[in-house]
């Protein structure tokens, strides 16, 4: 679930000229990370005890280098970086860019047509010992210098929270859980049920969760299988876990240039698909649990 950030409340909107400077920095950003793609050789891997999972698709798969490359430049390099496709291995054909990163480390992995749950659904269905943090990325934005490493701290202050760069403040009314659009952006540091994770800017998931989603098996992808941001919060929620975001500040990065128009991101902001997903999955008991919490009531 990537909403694009000017939509609803979630974020202040941006003036005509903010977004052509983005637009701009946009496409230099594309630039630089492509002039590095052809001409770096180092690893894109490294020593930190962490995986990083991403998955693209379609016309996507063009550009996903740059969200990977700007992942390799960080001043923390994952021990693995994997992208999911679904396709079958002999269908696949990596561009000049991708092969390139998978010469220098990039593990691309095939699975089931999973939507955005192959960020994180075939690593675990996969992967025996579940003993690092896993952290996932979207293929359509450019991430900052200390991304992973901002992430990686939080963990190791908090270990036992889902750590994430933006959230959103779940509102409660009288009535439930408030459309997806009246949600709003959150400014807190603290951690807290009532935070939802947006994987547009990164997630981090610890070990112990990751077992606990493994034990659910596909749910998320049977019940709400164009949304897992939201499966990912009420999955956490019922385990009693919180979700922290890494400062105050809700981040909000450059896009990859045209890859913002999708069915996908219409649906679920625009459209009907969150709150049709809010509808499938919190249980009255869960609403109850969120109320709750922004009544600063204990959890039981």
């Amino acid at each position: 679930m990537t909403p694009p950030p000017r939509q609803g409340s979630h974020l202040p909107a941006r003036s005509l000229a903010t977004r052509v400077r983005e637009r701009a920095l946009s496409h230099l950003a594309a630039m630089s990370l492509a002039l590095r793609n052809a001409s770096a050789h180092d690893s894109i891997t490294g020593d930190a005890g962490v995986v990083v999972s991403l998955t693209s698709f379609g016309t996507r798969l063009e550009s996903v280098h740059l969200a990977i490359e700007s992942i390799a430049r960080g001043s923390v390099k994952p021990r693995e970086i994997i992208l999911w496709v679904d396709q079958q291995p002999g269908e696949f054909l990596p561009s000049p860019a991708l092969s390139r990163l998978i010469g220098h480390g990039l593990q691309v992995r095939f699975c089931d047509d999973l939507g955005p749950h192959k960020k994180y659904l075939p690593y675990l269905e996969s992967t025996s010992a579940l003993d690092v943090p896993l952290v996932t990325a979207d293929d359509d934005g450019f991430y900052p210098i200390t991304w992973l490493a901002d992430l990686l701290t939080a963990h190791d202050e908090h270990p036992d929270d889902v750590v994430c760069h933006r959230a959103h403040e779940i509102v409660v009314g009288a009535d439930g859980i408030a459309p997806y659009a009246a949600w709003r952006a959150c400014t807190s540091s603290r951690p807290a049920v009532t935070h939802l994770g947006v994987g547009v800017s990164g997630i981090l998931y610890p070990p112990a969760f990751q077992q606990e989603l493994r034990t659910r098996g596909r749910e998320g992808f049977e019940r709400v299988p164009k949304t897992d941001d939201l499966y990912l919060h009420w999955a956490a929620i019922r385990a009693g876990r919180r979700v922290r975001q890494v400062t105050s500040t809700p981040a909000r990065y450059l896009s990859i240039p045209d890859t913002q128009i999708s069915s996908l991101t219409r649906r679920n902001v625009s459209g009907t698909g969150n709150d049709s997903a809010i509808a499938e999955l919190y249980a009255d008991a869960d609403v109850a649990l969120l109320r709750d919490a922004l009544a600063g009531v204990p959890a039981r």
